[in-house]
C-alpha cells in the first residue's frame, strides 16, 4: 500500500489533457486536504474533542473507553467512526453513478452531497447550542446530529477524488500521504546516490543534478504530498481560529468553496472518462474472472 498514491503526478503527465487530469484536480486536491483539516479541527473544539475527519484518535478513544467501561464516551467517539464509513460508501456510490457522464460531474454531486451536509451542520448546530456553543458528549439525542453531519460529509470528501478517477488519493488524513512521502524520499535519495557515482566531474554532477530534480516524478509526487500536509495544517489553523473568534458560522468559509466547486464542476463536465483501477488488488484477476 505504500505506493497507493503513486498515480497521482505519473497518471497527469501520461493524460493528452493537462487541464483535465493535472493541474486543476492537484489544485483541488490541496484545496480539499486544507477545507478538512479546518472541518476536523472546528469539529474538534465544537463536538467536545471528535474528529471528523481523522478517524483513527476516535478508534482508539473508543478503545480506551471500552476498557475503563464508559459506555456513554465510547459511543461518544466510536460513533462517528461508522458514520464516517457511511459517508465513504455514500460518496462512492455517487461517484460510480455519476463517473460515466463525465469526472468533473461525479466530482461536482459528491462536492454538492458535502456542501449540503455541512450546510446543515451550521443551522442545526446554531439552532441547538448557539453560534459560540460547546457541545457535550453526544448521546442517542439530538446532540448526535451534529456529529453525524459533519462525519458524513468527510466522508463524502475522502472518497470523491478517488472514486471519480481523478487521483488517488484521499484528502481527510495525512497519514498516509506522510508515509508515502518519506518513501518518495528515500527513493530520490537513491537515485540522487546512484547518479552522483558517476564518472564526470563533481561540479557538473551536481548542476544536472539541480537542472534534473523539479523535473523527476518522484520529486515532484514528493513536493505534491508535502504540500498536502500543510495546506492541512493551515486549514486545522484556519479552522481553530474561525471557531475562537466567529463560532460555528465560520463554517460557511469552507462551506461556500464547496458549494462554487460544485456548481463549476456541474456546469462544466467535461468529456466521460473511465476509471483506472489497475492500482487495485486483484483488479486484473477480477477483471479476468468476470469476463469468463
Amino acid at each position: 500500500m505504500l505506493h497507493d498514491l503513486a498515480p497521482t503526478l505519473q497518471s497527469a503527465s501520461q493524460s493528452p489533457s493537462r487541464n483535465e487530469t493535472g493541474a486543476r484536480p492537484i489544485a483541488m486536491a490541496l484545496l480539499l486536504t486544507s477545507i478538512a483539516g479546518f472541518i476536523d479541527a472546528a469539529g474538534y473544539v465544537v463536538l467536545a474533542h471528535i474528529f471528523v475527519a481523522n478517524m483513527s484518535g476516535n478508534s482508539v478513544a473508543a478503545g480506551l473507553y471500552a476498557v475503563e467501561r464508559d459506555w456513554r464516551l465510547m459511543f461518544h467517539r466510536g460513533f462517528p467512526v461508522l458514520v464516517f464509513v457511511v459517508g465513504l460508501i455514500l460518496g462512492g456510490v455517487v461517484a460510480e453513478a455519476q463517473r460515466p457522464h463525465g469526472k468533473r460531474r461525479a466530482i461536482g454531486w459528491c462536492l454538492l452531497l458535502e456542501s449540503t451536509f455541512l450546510g446543515g451542520f451550521i443551522l442545526y448546530g446554531a439552532a441547538l447550542i448557539g453560534w459560540h456553543g460547546r457541545l457535550i458528549p453526544a448521546t442517542l439525542g439530538a446532540e448526535s446530529v451534529m456529529v453525524i453531519l459533519p462525519a458524513l460529509a468527510m466522508g463524502v470528501q475522502n472518497v470523491t477524488l478517488r472514486a471519480s478517477g481523478a487521483l488517488s488519493i484521499y484528502t481527510t488524513h495525512v497519514t498516509g500521504t506522510l508515509t508515502q512521502l518519506a518513501d518518495d524520499i528515500v527513493r530520490w535519495g537513491q537515485w540522487m546516490h546512484g547518479y552522483l557515482k558517476c564518472r564526470s566531474p563533481a561540479a557538473r554532477r551536481w548542476r544536472r543534478l539541480l537542472r534534473m530534480t523539479p523535473r523527476h516524478p518522484v520529486a515532484q509526487e514528493a513536493v505534491f504530498l508535502a504540500a498536502l500536509w500543510v495546506v492541512y495544517v493551515i486549514g486545522a489553523i484556519g479552522g481553530g481560529v474561525g471557531i475562537e473568534f466567529w463560532g460555528i458560522i465560520s463554517v460557511s468559509i469552507p462551506f461556500a468553496i464547496l458549494a462554487v466547486l460544485a456548481i463549476f464542476c456541474l456546469r462544466f463536465p467535461g468529456q466521460p472518462a473511465m476509471r483506472n483501477d489497475s492500482h487495485l488488488p486483484y483488479h486484473h484477476a477480477w477483471r479476468h474472472r468476470c469476463r469468463r
